[in-house]
């Protein structure tokens, strides 16, 4: 007699896996409450902003030229740069702590810290 390739216990087990992988990418790609976003340019923090709030969008104009980024459901993400090649505007949105966005030619970073902030900051 042949047994079947997958039996009773292995589907189950399967299952349950997969059920837990979802959780754990759930609670992974969620903003963490508290949240806040910091922009700095040159290592000098220019202003800091939670991201439990409705829309909102900031222009940030240095001596290195123009950015903009939008704060909107729990993330922040740059919609605007005057830079050379644009690869800030490319990244994804970000919303858990330790995150960031870059822009190189423009000195301008965006980070986003927990209600206790990082363990450490390195400029």
């Amino acid at each position: 007699m042949k047994l079947p390739f997958f039996k009773k216990a292995d589907i189950i087990l399967l299952v349950v896996l997969i059920l837990i992988g979802a959780g754990s990418l759930l609670l992974l790609t969620t903003g963490e409450k508290g949240s806040t976003a910091v922009v700095t340019v040159d290592g000098r923090e220019l202003i800091r902003l939670p991201l439990m709030q409705e829309s909102y969008t900031e222009i940030v104009e240095s001596v290195y030229g123009t950015n903009t980024y939008v704060i909107e459901n729990g993330s922040v993400r740059m919609t605007d740069s005057d830079c050379r090649g644009g690869d800030c505007m490319r990244m994804r949105p970000i919303s858990r702590a330790g995150e960031m966005i870059v822009c190189l030619p423009h000195h301008l970073t965006i980070t986003i810290i927990g209600e206790d902030g990082p363990d450490a900051v390195i400029h």
